[in-house]
């Protein structure tokens, strides 16, 4: 039998409490008392915990292609004959300057966190989790992601993450390209609206219409 639990740490709803499933342990009475069942422990409403965590993935999730976008452009250059390469988001900074450097540096330091680390901890989360989606704690942090789509597609968001990304580089890439940056786009539009009516991951007829209609 195990000790009585942690109240301290029961606040943090039920990631607290998925060890102690089906476990029994004594009180100070001698007392057995026996641990939450799963259907409990997915009925629990949100806590504060599980509001912090929602709050920062959607900050998260709206302010991402944003910070991709400045982060990518600190890494075009243009080149004059007689001056030499400077940034072209900031023309009056050459590369040849450590400011430059220490900027590019940066740049591909928090292109990796943005683009790889928080977003792959996001989908494993989500990934660990997709068979508890009917859990209200589950809902409450991570719901604005797969709420909306078929359970088997609860990923879906990061395709359409993907998408925009793409779009933002190759916008932000190809400036001096316009007819390579539009056939460009326009490949990935094409692919992406095949995919989407083949696939159909939205559980909503109207959220399907409006992503057809967005992508054509």
């Amino acid at each position: 039998l195990k000790s009585a639990p942690n109240f301290l740490a029961l606040g943090r709803g039920t990631d607290a409490l998925l060890s102690r499933i089906d476990e029994k342990w004594e009180d100070k009475a001698g007392n057995v008392i026996f641990g939450p069942t799963e259907d409990q422990i997915s009925e629990m409403p949100a806590t504060a915990y599980d509001i912090a965590i929602c709050f920062s993935l959607i900050m998260f999730h709206f302010s991402w292609i944003i910070i991709i976008k400045h982060l990518v452009q600190l890494i075009r250059t243009r080149t004059f004959v007689d001056t030499g390469a400077y940034l072209l988001a900031d023309l009056s900074l050459s590369v040849e300057t450590r400011l430059h450097r220490a900027l590019l540096l940066g740049a591909v330091f928090f292109s990796g966190i943005y683009l790889c680390i928080f977003p792959g901890l996001i989908f494993w989360t989500l990934r660990t989790n997709n068979d508890r989606l009917h859990w209200q704690s589950v809902k409450n942090r991570l719901g604005f992601l797969f709420q909306g789509f078929h359970h088997e597609f609860y990923w879906w968001d990061f395709v359409a993450m993907g998408r925009k990304l793409s779009l933002l580089v190759i916008a932000v890439t190809l400036p001096d390209h316009p007819l390579m940056a539009a056939h460009a786009s326009l490949c990935i539009i094409q692919v992406a609206a095949i995919v989407h009516l083949t696939r159909e991951p939205y559980s909503s007829d109207r959220q399907q219409a409006l992503e057809t209609f967005s992508l054509f």
